[in-house]
C-alpha cells in the first residue's frame, strides 16, 4: 500500500495541473436540441459544460436562428433552468465530489448548465440553422492549433417543413469523460431519439473560423486509432498521449430517406494517468437469454424480436482490480419504457434486464447504453456498452397465426 501512495499523489497532482490548464476557458463542450410542441412552438435546449476552475456562467444565453430559405436571422434568449450553479457532472467517486473545484477543492470539477425556452419559429422554411458561440477554447487542447484563440461553436440544423412533429435526438452520456492512457476505452454519447427516425453517427471537424487541426489529427480521427460505429455511435480507442482532445459527434436524423435534422455534441475527452484499471471492455455480453415469443440473438450485444415478444438476459461486468465495486447508469428507461434492471454482486457485477416490446415499438430506436463505473477514487473509471434491440412488426394472418 505504501508503494501505491506516491503514485496516487502524482496522479492527483496531474489532475490539479490539468484543471489549472483549463482555467483560461470555462466551456468544455455543449449541444443544441429541438423539441416540437405543435404549430410554430418549439422548445430549444442549449446544454453547456463548464470547467469549474473557469469563470462563472450567465443566467441566460443567446442562440441565433438563421433561416436559410430567406436569409433572415432571429436571436433567442434562453434562460438558465437548472439552478444558478448548474448541475455538477464531475467524474469523481462519491466521497471526493465535495473536493472538486466546483466546491472549492482542487480535484477537476465539471458542471452542466441547461438553457431552455419555448419559442415560435418559421415552419415554412425547410432549413433552420441554430448556433451559439463564445471565445475561447482552453490552451490544454492537444489536437487543435492555437486553441486558446479559437471560438467554440455549438449548432444544430432543423428541417420543420412537412415534419412538424419532429424532435431532434438528444444526448444522455457522461459529458466530459476522463479516460485512462494506454487502456482500451468504449465510449458512447448515449443518443436517444423518440420518433422512430433513422440515425447515422459520424465524427466531424469542430466548427469555427479558420480552425486547424494539429498535424496527425482530423475531425474524423481526433484521437489516433479511434473508430466509430455509424449505427450505434459507439467509440473505441486506446489513448497513448495525455491531454485534452476535442471530439465532435454528429448525428444525422432521416425520415423516409430525407434528412430532417443534424445535431452535434462538441466535447473534450481528457486523457489522464490512472492508478487503477478501468472495467473490462469485452464484458457485458448477452447471456442466459430467456425468451417470450419470437426473440433471436443476432450478436454479443444485439437482439431481434417481434412486437409483443419479450426477453430476459443477464450481462456480467468485471474489473481487473478485485477490490473495485462496480455500479451502472443507463438511458434504458428513456429507450425501452417499462424495462426493468436488477443488480447483483459487485465485481463480478451482473445486471438482469427484462422487457416486453409493446405494440407500436417496431421501427423505433431501441438502442440503449449501460455505463459501468468502478468507483475508483478520486476519478472514477468508466466503460460504456451499447445494446442494439431491433423490434419488427407483427402481422396476424388469422386469429391463430401471426407472422413476425
Amino acid at each position: 500500500m505504501d508503494k501505491i501512495k506516491p503514485f496516487i499523489r502524482l496522479f492527483v497532482l496531474g489532475l490539479v495541473m490539468i484543471a489549472g490548464q483549463l482555467k483560461a476557458s470555462h466551456i468544455a463542450g455543449g449541444d443544441l436540441t429541438v423539441q416540437h410542441l405543435g404549430g410554430c412552438n418549439y422548445v430549444i435546449t442549449l446544454n453547456l459544460f463548464r470547467d469549474c476552475d473557469g469563470i462563472t456562467m450567465s443566467t441566460a444565453e443567446t442562440v441565433t436562428v438563421l433561416n436559410n430559405c430567406t436569409g433572415a436571422s432571429q436571436s433567442l434568449t434562453l434562460p438558465l433552468v437548472n439552478g444558478s450553479n448548474g448541475t455538477e457532472v464531475s467524474q469523481l467517486c462519491p466521497s471526493q465530489v465535495n473536493s472538486s473545484t466546483c466546491n472549492g477543492g482542487t480535484l477537476p470539477g465539471m458542471q452542466q448548465y441547461t438553457y431552455r425556452d419555448t419559442v415560435c419559429l418559421d415552419s415554412t422554411c425547410n432549413n433552420l440553422e441554430m448556433s451559439w458561440t463564445t471565445c475561447c477554447r482552453n490552451g490544454a487542447i492537444v489536437n487543435i492549433d492555437t486553441p486558446a484563440s479559437e471560438d467554440i461553436i455549438i449548432n444544430a440544423v432543423y428541417n420543420p417543413s412537412g415534419t412538424l412533429d419532429n424532435n431532434t435526438p438528444t444526448f444522455t452520456a457522461q459529458p466530459i469523460p476522463y479516460v485512462c492512457i494506454n487502456q482500451v476505452i468504449n465510449y458512447n454519447y448515449g443518443v436517444v431519439e423518440t420518433d422512430g427516425d433513422s440515425l447515422v453517427f459520424s465524427l466531424v471537424p469542430t466548427l469555427g473560423t479558420g480552425i486547424v487541426y494539429t498535424a496527425g489529427y482530423t475531425g474524423a480521427v481526433p484521437i489516433p486509432g479511434i473508430t466509430i460505429d455509424p449505427v450505434t455511435g459507439q467509440l473505441n480507442f486506446t489513448p497513448t498521449l495525455l491531454g485534452n482532445f476535442v471530439v465532435v459527434m454528429q448525428v444525422e436524423e432521416y425520415r423516409d430517406g430525407i434528412l430532417i435534422s443534424t445535431v452535434r455534441r462538441d466535447i473534450q475527452i481528457v486523457v489522464i494517468n490512472c492508478p487503477n484499471n478501468v472495467p473490462d471492455p469485452t464484458a457485458g455480453t448477452i447471456d442466459n437469454l430467456v425468451t417470450q415469443g419470437s426473440v433471436f440473438q443476432m450478436g454479443p450485444y444485439e437482439l431481434e424480436l417481434c412486437e409483443t415478444s419479450g426477453f430476459t438476459f443477464s450481462a456480467t461486468f468485471t474489473d481487473p482490480d478485485a477490490t473495485d465495486s462496480l455500479t451502472y447508469t443507463s438511458n434504458i428507461a428513456q429507450v425501452l419504457p417499462g424495462a426493468t434492471v436488477t443488480e447483483s454482486g459487485s465485481n463480478p457485477y451482473t445486471l438482469t434486464i427484462d422487457w416486453v416490446a409493446p405494440v407500436g415499438s417496431a421501427g423505433t430506436n431501441t438502442t440503449f447504453i449501460v455505463t459501468i463505473s468502478d468507483q475508483s477514487c478520486p476519478v472514477v473509471g468508466l466503460q460504456t456498452f451499447v445494446y442494439n434491440i431491433n423490434v419488427t412488426p407483427r402481422t396476424s394472418t388469422n386469429p391463430d397465426f401471426t407472422i413476425c
